[in-house]
């Protein structure tokens, strides 16, 4: 009897252990902080949308936690008309869009990975700093506006599962109103950072190759795409794709039409 106890007990070790054994973390769900969806977010004179009065996260804890990670889209809410964010994950409304997953290079530099609706993968390489003042992470470089830029950091938070989570306000992308005429709209992204198992394995999956050479030159030419993965025998062309422009979640030209607001 007492050999039967240790053979179970040894058995109940070995799964023990191995249970413990995950290399990769699942997406945590994301962390809902009530003021963030009872408040009414307002545009300020730089034409961003912004959580007014926020006291702006700490140049530390951006370099802390966030510099030198990845960090992954969970969870996007479009700033509705009467400013209070929609309950509903965005990406669940539309058709035909795309949004970036970053990593935060210790080095200055900026790698969006581009999920879309077309076939392949693609990234971008630009630039970033923070802005301790105003909060905002900038992207991109000076020639363009400021609300193609900014992404207003509301706070980071770590989870009942330990999982670090990043929000943000910031323009998600351009949609056509009645009259026919381009309006931006925004909306709050909530990132997850991503374990080096997870980067890597991001990294691998779009072909990144560190010596690529890039450049910002302009508002509309601000990065530079890289598709190593890209089928060149999809129906779209590359101009049909999702092209952003440091705007987290931008339409293709069909997007305006297939938009279903809440």
């Amino acid at each position: 009897m007492k050999r039967i106890w240790i053979f179970l007990m040894a058995m109940l070790s070995i799964v023990s252990f191995t249970g413990c054994d995950m290399t990769e973390e699942p997406s945590g769900p994301v962390t809902v902080i009530d003021y963030e969806f009872d408040r009414t977010y307002i545009i300020n004179n730089d034409g961003c949308c912004v959580f007014k009065g926020l006291k702006p996260v700490s140049a530390a804890d951006i370099e802390n936690k966030v510099k030198g990670y990845g960090w992954k889209v969970i969870g996007m809410y479009k700033v509705q008309d009467n400013g209070r964010l929609s309950q509903t994950d965005y990406r669940k409304t539309v058709y035909g869009g795309g949004y970036m997953d970053y990593w935060f290079e210790s080095d200055g530099h900026l790698i969006g990975f581009h999920h879309g609706d077309t076939d392949g993968k693609s990234y971008n390489k630009t630039e970033w700093f923070y802005d301790a003042v105003s909060g905002f992470i900038m992207r991109g470089s000076a020639s363009q506006s400021m609300q193609n830029r900014y992404m207003q950091v509301l706070l980071l938070t770590k989870t009942e599962s330990n999982y670090l989570q990043m929000h943000t306000l910031q323009k998600l992308g351009d949609a056509t109103d009645e009259n026919g005429n381009l309006k931006p709209f925004y909306g709050m992204v909530v990132y997850q950072r991503m374990t080096d198992n997870e980067l890597e394995a991001t990294k691998k999956a779009y072909g990144y190759n560190a010596n690529v050479n890039y450049t910002i030159d302009s508002e509309h030419n601000n990065n530079n795409i890289v598709s190593p993965l890209y089928n060149k025998n999809n129906k779209k062309s590359i101009d049909e794709s999702i092209v952003s422009h440091h705007n987290e979640f931008v339409p293709t030209r069909n997007l305006c039409t297939k938009t279903r607001y809440n």
